[in-house]
């Protein structure tokens, strides 16, 4: 199943930090997560990727 897309109302939830303040940005993972092209791999993989639950029927040939 995809993520759901990020809604953005304005307004911070009082419970809830912010991701950007609970993680390190300055960590190599971070870093990396920055420099990746992650529209690639979903353009890439969109074509076998479904929604749906379950595995596709295996076709031949």
């Amino acid at each position: 199943m995809r993520p759901k897309e990020p809604r953005h109302s304005g307004q911070h939830d009082l419970l809830r930090s912010r991701l950007d303040q609970i993680i390190d940005t300055g960590h190599a993972l971070a870093k990396l997560a920055r420099t990746i092209d992650w529209d690639f791999p979903s353009q890439q993989l969109g074509a076998v990727y479904t929604d749906q639950s379950g595995r596709r029927r295996y076709r031949r040939g």
